[in-house]
């Protein structure tokens, strides 16, 4: 544990970096604790994968929360963290749409109690920032009704869909499962339903049955690179990066093989070089990213997306320095990711330096 993480004044913003830190600030009888403090704890428990603590964290966000944070940057994560939590309260796919309603009212009333503030409390350093508070509200309550259409759906390609979207716009990965279930109810050779019901397994850390899916799945279709790319997550979060680094090359081979002008394939080729870029040796990094800038630009918001998502999971998997290595790569080869994506770069950079923080805590002790 960080010496001094969590001081002892209740009264000044803590710092929080081990999930014994955030133990402490929420279950500690009597623990005063703020709005942004809880946002922290949100932050922390999802880097450390604590997803009870987390829910917890949220809970407790969503109680003391008024109407002037939404001004503050991590307002749009709150939104996705909060309205993930109402829909997991639910779990089975019977208990959704209760989870949805409850959802739609919590968005509801933030934009009512926004709307409610007077105009010079929607200002934040002489910049009026409701279009981003409010298109934040907006987008949610978009996805929920999208929700709500998928969950009247009862055809198995339907339920493949809503797994997916519980999977990776809402972090709801059990009720992800149990929707890529149901159609596996129908047909239990269903690739799709397979590789989203074990990707969804990998989210949970259950690697036994996210490989069962999985291996499956490959079974099936060898040269699918959906499945190859899903096979080789799994194996890089078990932390078996040489089998994960085989795989991911597995699926950019298939590709290379294929035409790289038609857009899906040049989408599953790129999506299986971040996945190399991943478990690839620190030597291989730049060579990869020039590779990828080659068929596409890693400032626009896909190619970003998984950018970051290459630094977030080596980060997680506990290679600080590689993670900010890469981050520095990919930087390097495009400047004006700094400006561009400078909100996001810098939550990642944070977080690095979260890791080294814990890191040093670890060696102190």
């Amino acid at each position: 544990m960080a010496v001094k993480s969590v001081p002892g004044d209740p009264s000044v913003h803590r710092r929080f970096l081990t999930i014994k830190d955030v133990e402490n600030a929420l279950d500690t009888e009597g623990s005063k604790l703020s709005f942004t403090e809880c946002l922290d704890c949100i932050e922390i428990t999802t880097e450390l994968k604590d997803r009870p603590l987390r829910e917890k964290a949220i809970e407790r966000a969503i109680q003391l929360f008024n109407p002037k944070n939404m001004f503050q940057n991590k307002f749009p994560n709150f939104v996705t963290a909060a309205t993930g939590h109402f829909l997991s309260k639910g779990k089975d796919l019977e208990s959704l749409s209760g989870g949805i309603g409850s959802a739609k009212e919590f968005i509801s009333n933030l934009k009512n109690e926004y709307f409610d503030l007077k105009p010079s409390d929607r200002q934040l350093h002489e910049e009026d920032i409701s279009d981003w508070a409010y298109t934040s509200l907006r987008t949610t309550t978009k996805k929920l009704v999208e929700l709500s259409l998928l969950l009247a759906e009862t055809t198995p390609e339907a339920r493949i869909r809503l797994s997916s979207t519980l999977r990776k716009n809402f972090e709801c990965p059990e009720l992800a499962i149990d929707a890529a279930s149901r159609a596996l109810q129908v047909d239990s050779n269903d690739l799709a339903a397979l590789t989203t019901r074990g990707a969804a397994f990998v989210d949970l850390h259950n690697f036994q049955m996210a490989k069962e899916d999985l291996r499956k799945a490959w079974k099936i279709d060898r040269q699918s690179t959906h499945v190859l790319v899903a096979i080789s997550r799994c194996l890089f979060e078990e932390g078996n990066k040489q089998k994960s680094l085989e795989f991911a090359k597995q699926a950019v081979e298939i590709c290379e093989g294929l035409n790289l002008d038609d857009p899906s394939v040049q989408r599953s080729y790129k999506i299986s070089l971040w996945s190399m870029l991943r478990a690839a040796a620190e030597n291989e990094q730049q060579k990869l990213l020039g590779k990828i800038s080659e068929i596409g630009d890693i400032s626009n918001p896909d190619d970003f997306y998984f950018f970051l998502l290459s630094v977030r999971q080596v980060l997680e998997n506990g290679e600080i320095n590689r993670a900010e290595s890469l981050l520095k790569s990919g930087l390097d080869l495009r400047p004006n990711l700094k400006s561009s994506h400078e909100s996001q770069i810098k939550k990642l950079r944070a977080q690095i330096k979260r890791a080294k923080d814990r890191n040093q805590g670890q060696l102190d002790v």
